[in-house]
């Protein structure tokens, strides 16, 4: 299809769709300019490959790009974007890699793989309970979670919970009990969702007879309510609360709490990455400058660590954007690091009424590099060097044998004492 569709192209899609495509049909005017705009954006984000001698036509091409819209019509993404490469076959085809015929398929890679026959036959036939369009997509959208990049945060983050509600009635399947759900579901949880999904939309009101809680949750999870036919099939917040007035094994949620199990990014990783990067050296920078013991900077990191691990617990482990231990490294080693730099940042770059001078006697001096290192009586400052260095260039021969440092320290704006300047101080104590 063209990268700009004619008024004919247009007209051309609406009939295949009012022929073949009943889901269309009862959507309002408002609910099919919707469908038909994602429709356009999927077939021409796709690559359609005719296999066996099976040409790609325009039919082929709005219906199975239908199929994917009809299951997420209800999600904001609803692009299904892993998958690249739709490959149609005429009929059953043999796939190597299993030896064995199949009608379709999906690959974690992003490949999709489709019978037309036996895509025809899901929509010829409504009422079967089986659609392979809408199985094969199902599959595809869970494997869009798991493997891709892009996908719909709602979906991601509600599909354990509708696993849970299902797994009672998926083990029964398992057992060999009679269900309402084809006996295929019961061969393992992908196949459970994607039979389910056929289910769902061939036979709504005896799916939700027959397995309410599934059918309950299966709308939250896909956002739509295929008996809400006046209602372009939106799931609404009526539902919602009758539904829970039953008193159901599993209420409904008014709003599906986001988690971050499947997502391959979140604010907390770039700050975890240039935490442990940066901020160690930022820290050090600061420190360098700042009238403060290692011991307190131990305890002063360690309480807004600490502080800090509690509150973003619910927002980042909860959530799942993290799990525990890695958590604990975040914590410690990214988040820390990025801390201790914020505080010592704060501290120098404000400041509140006070100054401290002092003077300290040095008892030796020693030339590394380009600068010369003073020894301070008592081992005072042992462990904040540039306190004791300076430059080969900025110390004049009347200095190289001085006698005392004097330190003028300003207060920083959360107490901690910053160097402000040094002077030397010769023998007779005269400035350099």
């Amino acid at each position: 299809m063209g990268s700009k569709l004619t008024r004919q192209d247009e007209n051309k899609i609406r009939s295949i769709l009012r022929e073949h495509f009943e889901y269309y049909n009862q959507l309002s005017l408002k609910g099919k300019q919707k469908f038909f705009k994602r429709l356009i954006h999927f077939i021409k984000s796709k690559r359609f490959i005719g296999k066996e001698g099976l040409k790609i036509t325009k039919e082929i091409l709005v219906l199975v790009g239908a199929s994917a819209i009809q299951l997420t019509f209800g999600l904001k993404r609803y692009m299904i974007a892993h998958f690249k490469v739709i490959m149609m076959f005429p009929s059953t085809f043999h796939f190597r890699l299993l030896n064995k015929d199949l009608k379709g398929g999906a690959s974690p890679k992003g490949t999709l793989w489709l019978s037309w026959e036996a895509f025809q036959h899901g929509y010829d036939v409504p009422g079967d309970k089986r659609n392979l369009g809408l199985h094969e997509m199902a599959h595809a959208l869970k494997l869009n979670v798991l493997h891709g990049y892009t996908f719909d945060k709602a979906f991601a983050s509600y599909f354990d919970e509708w696993d849970k509600v299902g797994t009672e009635e998926f083990e029964k399947m398992g057992d060999g009990k009679s269900s309402f759900l084809r006996k295929y579901g019961g061969s393992n949880k992908m196949e459970f969702f994607a039979v389910a999904v056929e289910h769902f939309f061939e036979a709504p009101a005896e799916f939700h007879k027959e397995l309410p809680d599934i059918y309950n949750h299966l709308c939250v999870l896909l956002n739509q309510n295929p008996l809400n036919i006046r209602g372009d099939f939106e799931l609404t917040s009526g539902f919602i609360k009758k539904a829970n007035l039953m008193r159901r094994k599993f209420p409904l949620p008014e709003k599906i709490k986001l988690s971050y199990a499947h997502h391959s990014f979140h604010w907390s990783y770039p700050l975890g990455f240039f935490g442990g990067v940066f901020g160690l050296s930022v820290s050090i920078a600061y420190y360098n400058d700042t009238l403060i013991s290692l011991a307190e900077i131990g305890w002063l990191v360690l309480a807004t660590v600490v502080i800090a691990g509690i509150i973003q617990y619910p927002f980042l482990v909860r959530t799942k954007a993290w799990v525990m231990p890695y958590y604990l490294l975040y914590i410690v080693f990214g988040c820390g690091p990025i801390l201790g730099a914020s505080l010592l940042g704060l501290n120098y770059a404000g400041t509140v009424p006070g100054e401290l001078v002092e003077v300290y006697d040095i008892k030796g001096s020693q030339f590394v590099s380009d600068k010369f290192i003073y020894l301070l009586k008592d081992d005072v400052f042992t462990d904040h060097e540039k306190f004791r260095s300076y430059k080969r260039s900025t110390v004049g021969p009347a200095m190289m044998n001085a006698a005392s440092i004097e330190y003028t320290f300003r207060k920083g704006v959360l107490g901690f004492w910053v160097l402000e300047q040094r002077r030397l101080f010769g023998p007779e104590k005269e400035e350099e």
